[in-house]
C-alpha cells in the first residue's frame, strides 16, 4: 500500500486543520463533507469509529482516532490501520524534509567604524551651508540619531548625514541640502 492511493487527506485535531495536497481543487468540497459528517457524529454522541462512503468508484473514509478526525479520499477501500500507517510515514517524511531545509543564519557582519575626525569634517561642511545654525543642527542630530563620533558605524553615520540634510533643507532648500549631503557622503565612501 503506498501513499499515492490516498488522493486527499484531511486531518483535524481541535482547531488545527491540515489538508494534503493543498493545491487540489477538490479540497474545499471534501472539507465540507468531512465537517458535516464529523459534526453529525459529535452531536449524536455516537463514537466515530469509521464511515466508508462509496460513490463513482471513489471511497471517502471518515474516522476518529485519539481525538483526531481523519477524512480520506481513495480509489479503493483501505483499512483504517493502513491509512494511519501511510499518514504517519508521510508526516515523518515531511518533517525530515523540513529539517533539511533549516538554514543556519550567517554570523553578523561587523560594521565598519567611522573615524571620529570625520565628524569634524562633516561639521565644517555643515557650517559652509548653514552658518550659525550648524552647531545647533549638528548637536540635535547627534542626539536624534543616538550616535557618538567616537564609536560611529558606517550605517549610523549615513543616517546621521541624511538627518543633517533634512534639517538643513528647511534653511537652505532641498537642492543645496542634497549638494551638502553628497559632499558629506564622499567623506565616508
Amino acid at each position: 500500500m503506498n501513499e499515492e492511493k490516498l488522493e486527499i487527506i484531511l486531518i483535524q485535531k481541535k482547531d488545527e486543520f491540515l489538508s494534503f495536497p493543498k493545491e487540489d481543487p477538490r479540497i474545499l468540497a471534501y472539507k465540507k463533507i468531512f465537517t458535516i459528517l464529523k459534526e453529525a457524529f459529535l452531536i449524536s454522541g455516537i463514537p466515530l469509529e469509521g464511515i466508508n462512503l462509496k460513490y463513482n468508484n471513489n471511497y471517502f473514509i471518515l474516522f476518529e482516532k485519539d481525538e483526531i478526525f481523519y477524512g480520506i479520499l481513495t480509489k479503493e477501500e483501505i483499512e483504517i490501520e493502513k491509512i494511519l500507517e501511510i499518514i504517519n510515514k508521510k508526516i515523518e517524511v515531511k518533517k525530515v524534509k523540513e529539517e533539511k531545509r533549516v538554514v543556519t543564519p550567517a554570523p553578523p557582519i561587523e560594521e565598519i567604524k567611522v573615524p571620529p575626525e570625520t565628524f569634524e569634517k562633516i561639521k565644517e561642511i555643515l557650517k559652509e551651508y548653514v552658518g550659525a545654525f550648524a552647531d545647533t543642527i549638528f548637536g540635535n542630530q547627534l542626539k536624534d540619531t543616538r550616535i557618538s563620533p567616537s564609536d560611529a558605524t558606517l550605517s549610523k553615520t549615513k543616517k546621521f548625514i541624511t538627518n543633517l540634510q533634512n534639517a538643513a533643507s528647511m534653511i537652505i532648500g532641498p537642492l543645496k541640502a542634497r549638494e551638502m549631503g553628497n559632499k558629506m557622503l564622499k567623506l565616508i565612501q
